[in-house]
């Protein structure tokens, strides 16, 4: 799947193989992009009356300790950035569609659900 991506106002190409294990787990694996190795999962625990979707990542740059710098300074907080944006965005398209739904009516209160920074 290829995809563009925002962070920090600079547009970035990735491709990553999808895949996903019914019905809990998502799994995108970096084949081409800026960083050498990009691991990502998207975990659905059910919590309560809704479900809570883990963002789990791993990530390598080259570079030594140089590049271990880098990725801790600079790399991670744009990735952090950059899917607290995406989550908040797929929250909004998620629930926008429940409140149409007949079948899954949305829920008045999120019981169980939690944000985590």
């Amino acid at each position: 799947m290829a995809g563009l991506h925002y962070a920090a106002g600079y547009m970035i190409g990735a491709v990553e193989w999808v895949s996903a294990r019914e019905p809990d787990l998502i799994e995108f694996d970096g084949v081409e992009g800026p960083l050498p190795l990009l691991h990502d999962r998207f975990v659905l625990a059910e919590a309560g009356k809704c479900t809570n979707l883990i963002y789990e990542s791993e990530f390598g740059v080259r570079g030594g300790v140089i590049g271990w710098i880098f990725g801790k300074v600079i790399v991670m907080r744009l990735m952090r950035r950059m899917m607290r944006e995406h989550m908040a965005e797929l929250k909004r398209s998620v629930e926008t569609r429940s409140e149409r739904s007949r079948v899954y009516p949305h829920p008045i209160y999120d019981e169980g659900a939690t944000l985590v920074k």
